[in-house]
């Protein structure tokens, strides 16, 4: 875990210091809890993102993010915070999904891994997710259906899963 979050901070280190881009999202989310069902959750969850370079492949950018939600009781929680390193496989224009907005709007599908931490749990958690709905304009993302997991890094087995059913991220230029 230790090279993971030194490997993170090299990253940190090495982005420019001036931001081509630098935002916040709002999103909704829906988590299930593998081994304790009663435990899914689902609610509001708050990012805040770093995009350094706008390149056409391989695009990366840094996002931190937590949720606010209840579980099946009812009871509000923080479940958890995530950093991570989020990747646009590549970026175009030519999609079938340009009847989502008036102006031309990019698809660019992107992957992510991170780091979890729980407030309930102790574990050293990955987090690995996907965009495939990821739409892009110079001031924005817009991603929905975006599928998470979290791993356990002492036994590789699949800790929770879930979907970012919606989630807008604002840019600041």
């Amino acid at each position: 875990m230790k090279k993971i979050s030194v490997l993170a901070i090299l990253f940190c280190l090495a982005l420019p210091l001036s931001a081509q881009s630098l935002g916040y999202g709002l999103g909704y989310y829906a988590e299930t809890v593998v081994d304790a069902p009663q435990a899914t959750n689902g609610g509001v969850e708050l990012s805040f993102a770093y995009e350094p370079y706008l390149w056409k492949f391989c695009n990366p950018s840094l996002v931190l993010s937590t949720a606010f939600g209840k579980n099946l009781d009812q009871e509000f929680l923080v479940p958890y915070v995530n950093v991570a390193v989020s990747v646009d496989l590549f970026r175009t224009l030519s999609h079938p999904f340009g009847f989502v907005a008036h102006n031309p709007i990019a698809w660019d599908p992107s992957v992510a891994i991170g780091y979890q931490w729980e407030n309930n749990n102790d574990e050293h958690l990955l987090v690995l997710s996907a965009s495939p709905f990821k739409l892009t304009q110079k001031d924005f993302w817009f991603e929905f259906l975006s599928p998470f997991a979290t791993v356990s890094l002492s036994d590789q087995e699949v800790r929770t899963w879930g979907f970012n059913l919606i989630r807008y991220t604002y840019f600041f230029r």
